[in-house]
């Protein structure tokens, strides 16, 4: 969590210059960053370019210097940049907040959450999401979404089904979200039917890792052509029928 922003005044070659720290705890450690300006923007124009980057705001340099309150400014800015997880597996973002040298990046999801779901023997205690390279969004749903991901350990190419949890507890659905881990589970080498490789949980998410479909969904088909041949319905019709 972010503790507070204070600034200091430095002088580089004459010329007077604030640097912002940044104050920062997790569990019961504590450490400081300290970045000018310039560096805070850096950041952000590199992370506008990614997608599903929503929510980070941050004025330019000239427009900096009207507001009363630079430091709320930036406050709210690193506080909507460490609550977005996948921000924190950006290798910018830590970086720039120093989490490797101060963290466990692979612990940190599990260790502070309070309100864990049970996800049984698929469950990974020691993964997290900072163990991928999140490459695209490939699917949106009521809960979450699905992203295209490659392990930076193996190097494969896997779907990452991202669930909210404040939804699925919101709409009553856990039973349901553990009864389709339950089919997948049970179904690990069905051809028809995604492998579940296994799962992981941070604060406020569920993560489901599976097999990386790339013909994608056929719902996306359906609205495409808006038709399929008998031959084409019947295949899928099998498909969906022995799954």
């Amino acid at each position: 969590s972010v503790v507070g922003i204070s600034d200091r005044i430095t002088f580089i070659n004459g010329k007077r210059i604030t640097q912002f720290i940044i104050h920062l705890k997790v569990a019961n450690h504590e450490w400081s960053v300290s970045h000018y300006y310039t560096e805070f923007h850096t950041l952000y124009m590199k992370l506008k370019t990614l997608k599903d980057c929503t929510g980070l705001q941050l004025p330019g340099n000239s427009l900096m210097n009207i507001f009363t309150n630079r430091r709320k400014v930036l406050y709210n800015f690193i506080t909507k940049l460490i609550s977005n997880d996948l921000h924190l597996t950006n290798n910018d973002v830590q970086v720039f907040l120093d989490l490797q040298n101060n963290i466990n990046l692979s612990n940190i999801t599990v260790n502070q959450d309070l309100n864990l779901i049970d996800l049984g023997q698929t469950e990974d205690k020691k993964a997290s999401l900072n163990d991928f390279e999140i490459v695209k969004t490939i699917g949106e749903g009521n809960f979450g979404k699905v992203y295209l991901a490659v392990s930076r350990k193996t190097n494969q190419a896997l779907a990452i089904k991202v669930l909210k949890k404040d939804a699925v507890k919101q709409r009553k659905e856990v039973d349901n979200v553990m009864s389709e881990r339950n089919v997948l589970v049970k179904s690990l080498n069905h051809p028809f039917l995604c492998k579940l490789h296994f799962s992981f949980q941070s604060t406020t998410k569920l993560y489901f890792v599976l097999d990386y479909i790339n013909g994608g969904e056929l719902f996306y088909h359906i609205q495409r052509e808006r038709t399929f041949t008998e031959t084409r319905t019947r295949f899928y019709a099998a498909q969906i029928a022995s799954a």
